[in-house]
């Protein structure tokens, strides 16, 4: 989720992980058919992945996707989750 949204100081590129073509949380929530409905958005958002882009045009625009669709939403409140179970256990 920070590699999507940024991080302070520059230690890393915002979207870097999408630019080598990672799979995470955000993308996997994104995929399903509950957040992105459209079949060719999907396949724009693989076959932009799948390309490893340095273009950051291409990649501010996936995250913007990721924002819409509420992928990013989705992936922090699973997170929050796991964190708060593992505080329990």
């Amino acid at each position: 989720i920070l590699n999507l949204r940024g991080f302070e100081r520059g230690s890393k590129k915002r979207g870097e992980d999408l630019m080598v073509g990672k799979i995470t949380f955000p993308v996997v929530a994104a995929m399903s058919k509950n957040c992105l409905t459209d079949p060719s958005e999907r396949r724009h958002v693989w076959n932009t992945i799948r390309s490893k882009t340095t273009d950051v045009t291409a990649i501010n625009a996936l995250i913007d996707i990721f924002e819409r669709c509420g992928a990013m939403t989705r992936s922090i409140t699973h997170a929050t989750t796991l964190v708060n179970e593992a505080w329990l256990a």
